[in-house]
Order: C-alpha cells, then structure tokens, then sequence
C-alpha cells in the first residue's frame, strides 16, 4: 500500500521496486534497443545508451505519472509530451519499430522483475505511449511542413516560445540602442544626396563625350556589317541616340 499523498508516478515507482529499480528498467530498455539492428538505424544520431536512458526515462516518467488513462487522449498533455521529448517523437518511428519497442520493454520489465497488476499497468501506459508516437510519426508523413506547424500542438508551443523570447529581445535596452530609427529630415537629406549624386555625373562633360564617341563607333560598325546584321544593330543605334537625345534634352548645361 502506498501512501495517499505520494503522486501517481512515485506510487508507481515504488511498486516497480524504488527509484534504483525503476532506473535498472530504463537502462536495460535502453541498452536491448541500441542492440537491435533495426532499432539502432531508426535512433539515428542516439547511439549512446547512457543518452538515450536519459530521454527515455523523462519521457517514460512524465507519461506514467497521469493517473488517468483518459489523459493521453487530451491533446494538450499529448503536445506537451511531444514538446517536452520532441528529439524522440521526431525520430518518424514506424508501427514496426513501435512493436518492437514495446516487446523490449516488457522484457526488460520482466528482467526487472516486475508482474502481475503493475506489470500489465506499465504494459498499458506504454501502449498509450506508442500511441501518441504512431500518431505523430504519420502525421510527420502525410501533412506537408506548413500544415504541421500550423496545426501541431507542439509546434504551436515552440512558436508561442519563440514569439515570447522575440518580445523580450525587442525590448531590450540594449537592442534599442543598437537599432535606431532614421527621422524623416535625415531620409529626406539622404534622398537628396543621392539625386545630386546621379545629376552630377549625367552633368559630367567628360562623361557625355565617352556617350557621343561611343555611339559614333557604332555608327562606323554599322556600315561595315552585312545587310541582314545591319537592320538589327540600327534599332540599337537609334535607341542609344534617342536615349542620348533624351538626357541632352532633360540636361540642357550638359551641351
């Protein structure tokens, strides 16, 4: 019997054995599925067993400690759950990893010497946990990214996350001074300062020389090409000397 005031995972703790037997469970969980060929390829990038132990015991913890079966059906706790483990869940486990994750567990249970009603308790819950992967691996599969993190509670969690650390940095006394507002007068003067800028070099005398030679050289060009070139090199000497007439017009110092 255990005492009403204790939680229901440290009830369930204490069932298994105490805290060293539960984490004797994980460990031995842990270490059989790095020891599956299958199991290994599909925990890609978690080859370690003493890392892996450590994720899944705060995942295995945090779903054993509702003490209602009806919670893993909530889809609030369910994206908490996903955000909380979100390197395991997306991992995209298939049902055959997940069959065999759940016969490895049981195993390692009845290594740990764990029967009758608190072994098929924790059988249980870790079904309801296979669940929630199964269902997040197939959504990762069918709903292309922008649906997902519109609509995946974890997502949406990560999202209001980032949203609160952008506020905080917008506010920042520092980031304010570092990011300063140009006034309208200091825009107006640097608008300004450009166009004087263009007006001075279409102004240039020397510049207007390099357009006129250049477009007498075509000129020349024009009468050494073929007859069927010619007509296709004329357009773009009258374009360049309209362009020409255009500017000497909108110019008339520069004559």
């Amino acid at each position: 019997m255990h005492n009403e005031s204790e939680t229901p995972l440290a009830a369930l703790i204490e069932q298994i054995g105490g805290e060293s037997q539960f984490n004797f469970l994980i460990r031995t969980f842990s270490e059989s599925v790095l020891q599956d060929n299958e199991l290994e390829v599909a925990f890609k990038g978690m080859n370690d067993a003493e890392a892996l132990t450590d994720h899944m015991a705060n995942l295995i913890k945090r779903v054993f400690g509702y003490k209602c079966k009806s919670s893993m059906t909530n889809s609030t706790i369910r994206g908490q759950i996903i955000l909380r483990n979100y390197a395991l869940f997306d991992l995209e486990l298939r049902r055959s990893h997940l069959r065999k994750l759940q016969l490895h567990f049981e195993a390692a249970m009845r290594d740990s010497m764990v029967e009758g009603d608190v072994f098929e308790h924790c059988r249980d819950r870790f079904h309801d946990l296979c669940k929630i992967f199964d269902s997040r691996s197939r959504g990762l599969q069918k709903s292309s990214p922008s649906i997902m993190s519109i609509n995946d509670p974890a997502s949406i969690m990560i999202r209001a996350a980032s949203d609160e650390r952008l506020k905080g940095g917008l506010n920042d006394p520092a980031r304010k001074k570092m990011v300063r507002p140009v006034s309208n007068d200091r825009f107006k003067g640097l608008l300004q300062q450009r166009s004087s800028s263009s007006t001075s070099i279409l102004n240039d005398p020397a510049k207007i020389m390099m357009g006129r030679t250049a477009s007498n050289e075509l000129l020349k060009g024009l009468q050494r090409t073929s007859p069927s070139s010619r007509s296709t090199l004329d357009d773009r000497a009258k374009l360049l000397m309209a362009r020409a007439a255009s500017n000497r017009h909108l110019l008339p110092n520069a004559a």
